[in-house]
């Protein structure tokens, strides 16, 4: 997650939008900007990504989560009865 000073906020987005290890990014509230979930190969790209943001952005907060193991994932769709929630089929 992180928290940019407001006249960085828009080249952020960019910035997110075309980076090749976003996965997904989501405007989000609490404090924060964006919660954004990345890909990498090693926790050293982690690293280099995060200094590159924090050199090219102005970065007031930042937390940064690491995940150990899936729980439960993409379990909303594949589940016909879950579908019904939302008035899909």
């Amino acid at each position: 997650m992180v928290k940019t000073k407001r006249e960085d906020k828009d080249r952020l987005r960019e910035h997110l939008l075309k980076n090749k290890h976003v996965n997904c990014c989501y405007k989000i509230t609490s404090g924060y900007d964006y919660l954004i979930e990345c890909v990498f190969r090693e926790l050293r790209d982690v690293e280099l990504f995060m200094e590159a943001l924090e050199k090219d952005f102005t970065l007031e907060q930042k937390q940064v989560y690491y995940i150990l193991e899936d729980v439960r994932k993409e379990a909303f769709l594949s589940n016909p009865e879950l579908l019904k929630l939302v008035g899909l089929p």
